[in-house]
């Protein structure tokens, strides 16, 4: 299993394998061919389709895994893109740039430590919880560890520092961001006026 693999992919995997187990063994049942009722041969493609049809047995693990597989691709960016929004609303509040950094690193990272763990613990049969259930959670893993970064590094890391890598952050992003939106807003004007 991959790092970046997560709870939905596991178990949409499970129960992929497992509509195609239905649908084996319906396709036998419902073969004319003794060999294949035997199990000798397999069953061919399109009694392994016609036993996979909606309604089925594996017609409906298909759906449910199918379900699960969209849910893994929403997940796998809208974390991130959760944390980086909040990060930036918080920052626009006056957050210390330099903490919310780091919050949203270590958040990332224990999401993302906690989520192969799961996934791992579901492989193996261990944990059989519903896949929304344990993905939750991993995000509060993921939160609890964003939580403790930033009380770590207000902790550890003196208020005069801070302050510093805070200034040098702010500098870089008005060195950055200045020039690209004044290019932008010259390209905007020069357009539509």
């Amino acid at each position: 299993m991959e790092v970046g693999e997560n709870v939905f992919e596991s178990r949409a995997s499970a129960l992929e394998a497992e509509a195609k187990d239905a649908a084996t063994v319906l396709a036998r049942t419902r073969s004319g061919n003794p060999a294949v009722r035997a199990g000798s041969i397999e069953p061919s493609a399109s009694g392994m389709e016609n036993a996979s049809k909606p309604g089925s047995r594996a017609g409906n693990l298909l759906d449910e895994a199918e379900g699960l597989s969209r849910w893994s691709k929403v997940l796998k960016w809208g974390g991130p893109i959760v944390a980086m929004g909040m990060g930036a609303f918080q920052i626009s509040q006056g957050e210390s740039p330099s903490r919310v950094g780091l919050e949203i690193a270590g958040g990332v990272v224990g999401g993302l430590a906690a989520g192969a763990a799961a996934s791992a613990l579901v492989a193996a049969g261990v944990i059989a919880a519903p896949a929304i259930v344990v993905a939750v959670g991993v995000a509060l893993v993921g939160a609890a560890v964003a939580w403790g970064v930033g009380k770590a590094y207000e902790s550890w890391v003196p208020q005069d520092v801070r302050e510093k890598i805070d200034e040098g952050i702010k500098d870089t992003w008005h060195t950055v961001a200045d020039p690209v939106g004044d290019a932008v807003s010259g390209a905007w004007h020069s357009v539509f006026g």
